[in-house]
């Protein structure tokens, strides 16, 4: 039903547009179940589209296609930066009046206490610190609404010295973007 749904997202959607690498490319390896057709639910219906982000406005099927949400769980890091406004551009441009692009990613101020030579994530083309990204995002009209932390390291983020155990003994969700593993920013148009 798609990631977010099978979290417990309580909101359902009457279509969910899933747009991801093709099923050769996906990052954590071949899909469990098609994604070469749409599926219907008692809420909507879930469709897949494939391709590289960085290239969404080449896929007409998505064209005067309005979204009151668009979801990026993980992707922004994975986006080389000189084209992250490409997808910044398309996604203002696709989403309803009054919609939320929302989105959570790596906080570098954190990641690189852990990994100080290179990304976390071999994948990754740049992993950005809170404070980086928020600008960027107001340069490409968005503002963003709310700021949430996600696995606060209050303890590293002070020391300066890593500590992995101190993820199993914190807040998994809290306010302070700065001082968390990840944060999750909620953004609208500017």
């Amino acid at each position: 039903m798609g990631a977010l749904i099978e979290l417990g997202y309580k909101h359902r959607p009457k279509e969910l547009i899933i747009f991801d690498l093709p099923p050769e490319e996906q990052y954590w390896g071949k899909p469990k179940f098609p994604q070469d057709r749409d599926y219907e639910f008692n809420w909507g219906i879930l469709k897949y589209i494939h391709g590289r982000i960085e290239n969404i406005h080449d896929y007409r099927q998505l064209d005067g296609k309005r979204f009151d949400c668009v979801f990026m769980g993980q992707v922004i890091e994975h986006i080389l930066p000189d084209q992250l406004h490409i997808v910044l551009k398309w996604i203002r441009e696709h989403l309803k009046e009054n919609g939320k692009f929302i989105f959570d990613t790596p906080n570098r101020i954190i990641t690189r206490i852990q990994s100080p030579d290179k990304l976390i994530d071999e994948d990754h083309k740049y992993e950005y610190t809170p404070g980086e990204l928020e600008k960027i995002l107001n340069l490409n009209g968005f503002k963003v609404v709310k700021k949430t932390g996600i696995l606060a390291m209050p303890g590293t983020f002070h020391s300066k010295n890593f500590n992995p155990l101190e993820a199993y003994e914190t807040e998994l969700v809290n306010d302070n973007p700065d001082v968390s593993y990840l944060f999750a920013f909620e953004c609208a148009k500017a």
